[in-house]
């Protein structure tokens, strides 16, 4: 999960001219202002793990595999066929047939393509067994945003994927498919949009039999397992250091699976799914604490590259050292067996200072300061942990004067949007009365809420950020929410 701040910053010409938080690229000033930039990027070792290597070798197994021999971008509605035909098809009916799953490794790509124009459709078939996993990848070779969807012989979409978790390789997508009958599958990649340029593509795949050690449905059961050495986090496939990966298969139509978290360091943690080919699974996430207390929650896991602030990847939360947190995962849906394979991440982000009760009024507020960058001059940001548990209705956040008198700030509020059962209001003022309201406003649908660019007077008291409870899924646990603020010389946003 990257932070949406990454996006705030260009040279800061570039700032003045165009002001577009997702126009701009991350910035450079370490953990308060990168936003894990690293992970946005393929491991600088080409292969430190098995994955695929920046330049793997031409794969000379697959009759498909033309790697754009004669790839001329034609016009935009379409190539001249007689001058540069495509070599892969745009339908199940022709669709490139790839080698036998038993030949996949990540050193040799199944195929090596390109979307040859806009609106190019490249479909691919491969025959499965029931209950096999592998994973696919479409690696951009030369800039195109690519999109990826598997089918079934019914032509059913079974999943889709524009992104993978945590941006493991830029914008390169990615899925898991696990068979749940023998027959032919259908891979299809397509630029991104309808407007995305041509340009050259490595599909890559590899087979994993990996599932969760049962029986985890109850604490106990996971403490065991954690005690047995059975719970195994494995390198991830894609991801770079840092990334734990978990996966697991449902036993039964009520089966629970309970992973085990000991944190050594407080940290903001993120848990999110890998996007599923499967009709059969629909996950739900559910972190407790030590005691089997919801804290967080998700229905819908998978990573998504969304967010103002953070990046909505299903469930974050800043967890305590030394604590034991359980990860519940379910099927909403009562299939088990084949088809309900589910991957999951756990990443460290970018961290956060938490609240200080008492906050609960405007003069006896929490005050904070912001970290400056030390690559841009004049921009500052930080993200603050609060929770509206129980009687605590109102956290109140508030910066000096000397911070940001003169400067355009932006807040941005995160609840459901990062697996928090709250429902929240944002008030912004200028004076300690409250009398002097500069923005304000409650979380949307997406549960997240952006004040952007807002101009702190020159004679303002402070900043006074009150964020109130108006409606929580459980009054007593679960209502943590992030506060995500920065503040510049210009408007940052559009």
């Amino acid at each position: 999960m990257k932070m949406g701040k990454t996006g705030k910053l260009l040279v800061f010409t570039a700032v003045l001219n165009c002001g577009g938080k997702d126009k701009a690229p991350p910035l450079g000033d370490g953990a308060e202002d990168t936003a894990g930039a690293a992970s946005t990027l393929p491991p600088e070792d080409p292969n430190p793990d098995g994955t695929p290597p920046e330049d793997p070798p031409s794969d000379t197994a697959d009759s498909s595999d033309t790697a754009g021999a004669t790839d001329t971008a034609g016009p935009s509605d379409g190539p001249d066929p007689e001058v540069d035909p495509d070599a892969v098809g745009d339908s199940m009916a022709d669709a490139a047939e790839l080698r036998s799953v038993g030949a996949w490794n990540w050193d040799v790509p199944l195929a090596e393509e390109a979307i040859d124009h806009v609106g190019d459709v490249d479909v691919y078939r491969v025959d499965l067994l029931a209950d096999v996993q592998v994973l696919l990848v479409a690696q951009q070779v030369d800039g195109v945003d690519l999109h990826l969807r598997v089918m079934d012989m019914d032509e059913r979409v079974l999943g889709a994927s524009d992104v993978m978790p945590h941006r493991a390789w830029g914008d390169d997508p990615g899925l898991w498919l696990h068979a749940r009958e023998e027959g032919p599958f259908y891979i299809e990649v397509t630029g991104s949009d309808s407007d995305s340029p041509a340009g050259e593509y490595r599909l890559l795949g590899v087979r994993v039999d990996e599932e969760d050690a049962e029986p985890n449905n109850t604490q106990l059961d996971a403490a065991d397992r954690v005690s047995l050495g059975e719970q195994v986090f494995r390198t991830s496939r894609v991801l770079p250091d840092g990334y734990q990966e978990f996966s697991g298969v449902m036993h039964a139509g009520e089966d629970v699976d309970l992973w085990v978290f000991d944190p050594v360091e407080s940290a903001v943690l993120s848990w999110s799914m890998w996007e599923m080919a499967s009709l059969a699974f629909d996950a739900q996430f559910t972190l407790y604490d030590s005691l089997m207390q919801p804290i967080a929650w998700s229905n819908a896991p998978t990573y998504q590259d969304q967010g103002g602030w953070y990046k909505d990847v299903g469930i974050l939360y800043a967890v305590t050292g030394g604590e034991r947190y359980y990860l519940g995962v379910k099927n909403a849906r009562p299939p088990s067996g084949a088809g309900t394979l589910y991957v999951g991440v756990q990443a460290a982000e970018e961290p956060a200072q938490l609240e200080v009760e008492p906050n609960d009024t405007r003069d006896a507020p929490h005050w904070i300061s912001l970290t400056d960058s030390s690559s841009h001059i004049g921009y500052a940001n930080t993200t603050v942990f609060g929770m509206l548990d129980g009687a605590d209705n109102f956290d109140v956040i508030a910066l000096p004067t000397e911070d940001v008198s003169d400067q355009y700030v932006s807040i941005h509020l995160q609840t459901g949007l990062v697996g928090s059962g709250l429902s929240a209001r944002l008030e912004v003022s200028t004076d300690v009365a409250g009398e002097v309201v500069v923005g304000g406003g409650a979380v949307d649908s997406t549960g997240e809420l952006s004040l952007t660019d807002v101009l702190v007077p020159a004679d303002a008291d402070g900043l006074f950020i009150v964020v109130e409870a108006f409606g929580r899924t459980n009054p007593e646990s679960g209502n943590q929410f992030f506060l995500g603020i920065e503040k510049f010389t210009v408007p940052l946003h559009e």
